[in-house]
């Protein structure tokens, strides 16, 4: 009888030590930031990257730089965060190369202006076949990816006409059927 209380006593002392050390979360709120959000920021900013070279934006110097701006707002946030919020320096190591990577991603389109495509008569179908491209990789690798291809779409419907009008509609109606797929499993995801 006396080893059943002890074990009892024990297994309940081992409960409330475990706790203690259960809820110390320090470093997580910058790590989830780099998973999801800068994670997440990168895989359409690498979308809306090829999209917008393939359709000649960057000849715009202006636009270039406005676009990059705003895409490296997201990692310079990852990289404060990550300075003051990690665990060892292995996760502040990390967290901040992960971080500068996204800034390097975020500010490709001032390196690759120069090496832009010009506007030229096919250009519809670049981006139609862009749109095709980016939606099954959204399907297949990243399905933020599909929101790169949403627009790729949009500028492919926009520039073509005929018969390839018809299948950048039908391009961008599955690229949209898709992105309502991904959200209505997301918001499930959460719900329940």
């Amino acid at each position: 009888m006396n080893i059943t209380k002890n074990s009892v006593i024990t297994a309940v002392l081992l409960l409330f030590a475990a706790s203690a050390h259960a809820s110390d979360f320090t470093g997580f709120f910058s790590a989830m930031y780099l998973m999801l959000v800068v994670g997440i920021s990168s895989a359409i900013n690498i979308g809306l990257i090829i999209t917008y070279y393939m359709s000649g934006k960057y000849n715009d110097i202006a636009f270039a730089k406005r676009h990059a701006a705003i895409a490296v707002a997201i990692p310079i946030i990852g990289i404060l965060l990550a300075l003051s919020d990690h665990r060892t320096e292995q996760d502040l190591i990390y967290m901040l190369g992960f971080n500068l990577l996204a800034a390097v991603i975020a500010l490709s389109p001032l390196f690759i202006r120069k090496s832009q495509l010009k506007n030229s008569g096919n250009n519809g179908v670049i981006m139609l076949y862009s749109s095709a491209g980016l939606g099954l990789a959204s399907i297949f690798l990243l399905a933020p990816l599909n929101i790169a291809a949403i627009l790729a779409g949009h500028m492919a419907v926009a520039k073509n006409e005929g018969t390839l009008r018809k299948s950048s509609i039908a391009v961008l109606l599955l690229c949209y059927g898709f992105l309502f797929y991904w959200l209505f499993f997301l918001a499930t995801a959460f719900i329940y």
